[in-house]
């Protein structure tokens, strides 16, 4: 039994071919059943009579060609879907930007950038709602009752209390990146010195990034590849579509704790709570420390060191503890 995926009419004819060869070659009687699909092609061999260990070799060969083939053109056209997604959203941006926040300001040759903020964070809402709307059309939000769902009071809890270590460890580690530039760290002060500004970051971005990362581009993974696999390509992606090299760290491993919350309960609900903790989080401690670079600028150093044991325990804790708990759903389609 093979499975392969083809995008010529020249591969599907191959495939025939060597198919009747085998069949002939062996002397048996042969039923091939093929479906069409797209560019998918199904085929089914079996054998009749003769299964001398020479045809058998041939066909094991050839099965595992084909499903080498098969794995191939999967990890492609996931792949291509995923970055389809990404592009049609980084597509939007641009005349978004340039509409809104750009042009009225040439056409004024007036560039106060603490006015010209608020455009741009208007420019922003719109971005995340035309993208919004075309997830939407396109079937990539889904409609079924676990993905709104609020899971159980242990995976709110959970979600809640593992925001917090999850934070405290990656500021740890960015500590001792401090050779990472922040290229966005004025901005980021700008934005937050308007409350509009601090309900974009804490609450309509996460719940937005929630929905395409989570939502369209982690379902997307999670269906085509091993978990693992699935889960650290989502978190990548997540720290690098934040365009700034020392976001690429936080945000992707912050990005590991989203995509494996969503892996394991199907909901974007808990998702949603860890991203607003998050980035609510970052924002009060701008606020209330601004001269704080780090954690363990605000406390003494024996309080630091404790959390961090204890925080790093009970991360492994949780996740040893929900490892073998299994999901509501079935990703990966075999």
């Amino acid at each position: 039994y093979g499975i392969g995926m083809f995008g010529q009419l020249s591969n599907q004819f191959f495939l025939r071919s060597c198919l009747f060869y085998l069949g002939k070659s062996a002397g048996q009687r042969s039923k091939i059943n093929h479906a069409c699909s797209g560019n998918i092609l199904i085929v089914r061999y079996y054998y009749c009579h003769q299964r001398n260990s020479k045809i058998r070799r041939q066909n094991y060969t050839f099965r595992n060609i084909m499903i080498g083939n098969m794995t191939n053109n999967v990890f492609i056209c996931a792949m291509k879907a995923v970055f389809k997604v990404i592009l049609i959203y980084l597509a939007i941006q641009l005349p978004v930007t340039l509409i809104i926040g750009v042009i009225p300001f040439v056409r004024l040759l007036h560039f106060d950038y603490q006015e010209s903020i608020l455009p741009v964070l208007f420019s922003i809402l719109v971005i995340d709602s035309l993208t919004l709307i075309y997830l939407w059309k396109a079937g990539y939000i889904g409609k079924e009752r676990h993905t709104w769902s609020f899971v159980s009071v242990g995976w709110l809890a959970f979600a809640v209390l593992i925001t917090f270590p999850a934070i405290f460890l990656s500021d740890c580690l960015l500590s001792h990146l401090t050779w990472l530039p922040d290229i966005m760290e004025q901005e980021f002060e700008r934005i937050q010195s308007y409350w509009f500004g601090i309900i974009l970051i804490t609450l309509i971005g996460p719940v937005f990034e929630e929905i395409l990362f989570r939502g369209a581009i982690t379902k997307l993974l999670l269906k085509q590849y091993a978990p693992p696999k699935a889960i650290v390509i989502s978190a990548l992606l997540f720290g690098i579509i934040h365009g700034n090299p020392v976001q690429i760290i936080g945000a992707g491993l912050i990005g590991l704790l989203l995509a494996w919350t969503y892996y394991k309960t199907a909901s974007l609900i808990p998702c949603i709570i860890i991203h607003v903790i998050n980035n609510s989080t970052s924002v009060f401690l701008t606020k209330t420390y601004p001269e704080a670079d780090y954690l363990k600028d605000i406390m003494p150093k024996s309080v630091y060191y404790i959390l961090l044991a204890l925080f790093l325990a009970l991360l492994i804790g949780a996740y040893w503890g929900l490892k073998k708990q299994s999901s509501p759903v079935t990703w990966k389609q075999e």
